[in-house]
């Protein structure tokens, strides 16, 4: 009767465990490990921030793989939202995914896109002055109010290697300033394109502990 007792015990509490843990659990493992097993598998160098790869798990990881390097790091790193780029023969760099940054191929195959949608100036007026109204109206604004002066203000000019660095405000409308950074260039015969870049200032889980090591601060964001 003891011995009957303690089976069905066992039984019990095994059912428990089997019942708490689903496939995605057995087969989940820390992306650290993946990456190294990666490695392993295809002879090659991962090279990433420990702050990128910490505490992210990868489910099924092991279905994951393939027999191409690419493919699998494709695989592990996209549902994470990481990428990766070539830096060399065997050798990729791991990071999050920068939705801001484009390379040079993708961002030719960009403008040639545009280029092919608006083949003419009155193709791409005519473009320009719908997404105007869209913009307006997203923004509640009305295309016909009353224009006040923008009462601009300008004040130290930074001399910079090839181009000027002012701090500017200006009225957008009675008693509230709008303000900002303008970069114009010192060389060159215009008229030069204006480009507007709205930002916040705000921190990555990548980021250093210093602030001027971060975000805009950082030396590779500093590049005009």
């Amino acid at each position: 009767m003891l011995l009957r007792s303690l089976v069905v015990t066992c039984f019990l509490i095994v059912s428990l465990f089997s019942a708490a843990q689903t496939p995605a659990d057995v087969y989940r493992r820390p992306l650290e490990d993946v990456l190294k097993s990666i490695e392993k598998t295809f002879n090659v160098q991962l090279k990433y921030d420990d702050r990128t790869v910490s505490k992210k798990t990868v489910e099924f990881a092991n279905w994951r793989f393939t027999s191409d390097v690419k493919t699998t790091l494709d695989n592990v790193l996209r549902p994470l939202d990481l990428i990766y780029r070539e830096t060399g023969k065997n050798s990729y760099a791991v990071s999050s995914y920068d939705y801001y940054r484009r390379s040079e191929a993708e961002g030719k195959k960009h403008l040639d896109q545009l280029l092919a949608a608006y083949p003419s100036a009155a193709a791409f007026d005519q473009r320009k002055a719908d997404l105007r109204k869209s913009i307006a109206a997203a923004l509640g604004l009305s295309l016909t109010a009353e224009r006040t002066s923008l009462n601009p203000i300008f004040r130290k000019k930074i001399v910079m290697d090839g181009y000027t660095v002012e701090n500017v405000a200006f009225e957008s409308i009675p008693g509230y300033y709008v303000t900002g950074t303008l970069y114009r260039p010192l060389k060159g015969k215009g008229p030069f394109p204006v480009v507007l870049n709205p930002h916040g200032h705000f921190f990555n889980e990548q980021d250093p502990p210093n602030p001027k090591d971060s975000s805009r601060y950082r030396a590779d964001m500093q590049i005009r």
